[in-house]
């Protein structure tokens, strides 16, 4: 944990399957030095995540006096038992709130696989997505709603993805409003992604026991 004392105010998530003999998952929990490079802090190991898996993990890293005072945000993936276990843990300490950023990216996958299914021309398709990237990443809300309206504009299936599976949550996908949440400029939970990466690739192709993942990731 000695990474957290001076870059832990963002902390990045990710969950991966690696090959274990109980089927384990990992989620490393990474956050970035001053030169934006990556470094691990630890991980957890659960065979499924559910709220009140991520509940035990936010409390016990709340019990480490110095992480509790300077955690402000997490970026994770899309897991559906993260926020509202990050929303429980808010609603039970008054005198702060830990912000939360969902990675845009999943959800430009998202997107993406919904796009393929449309009778639209190759550049309107285009359009979406370069679009999608802006909304995301402008610190503008005026272009972020001049964009939302031209994209939205080209097929009703696309209003209809945006308007439900995105606008609900801008407060935690986008720049633009997102003002208040310190990120350091990230939409994306790549930096744990990348962790999971060069875990995985090298590591031997076969099956791993808890212990042997744990002194890995020490070495």
């Amino acid at each position: 944990m000695e990474y957290i004392k001076e870059y832990g105010d963002v902390l990045f998530l990710d969950m991966t399957n690696f090959r274990s003999y109980l089927c384990w998952n990992i989620v490393p929990l990474v956050v970035l030095n001053y030169n934006k490079n990556i470094k691990l802090c630890g991980f957890l190991a659960s065979s499924s995540y559910t709220k009140d898996v991520y509940m035990w993990l936010f409390e016990q890293l709340l019990k480490n006096e110095l992480f509790g005072i300077i955690l402000r945000t997490i970026i994770s993936d899309s897991d559906t038992a993260l926020l509202p276990a990050l929303k429980t843990i808010n609603d039970n300490t008054k005198d702060r709130v830990i912000h939360s950023m969902t990675c845009t990216w999943h959800k430009k996958k998202k997107l993406i696989s919904m796009l393929s299914r449309l009778t639209i021309s190759h550049e309107s398709k285009e359009m979406v997505k370069n679009g999608y990237s802006i909304l995301t990443s402008t610190r503008s809300p005026e272009k972020f709603n001049e964009i939302f309206e031209k994209i939205s504009s080209i097929h009703t299936a696309v209003r209809s993805f945006l308007e439900q599976d995105f606008m609900p949550h801008k407060e935690n996908l986008t720049l633009a409003f997102s003002k208040e949440t310190f990120n350091m400029g990230y939409t994306v939970s790549s930096p744990s992604e990348s962790a999971n990466h060069m875990i995985k690739s090298n590591l031997k192709n076969k099956d791993f026991s808890l212990i042997e993942i744990r002194e890995f990731l020490i070495k």
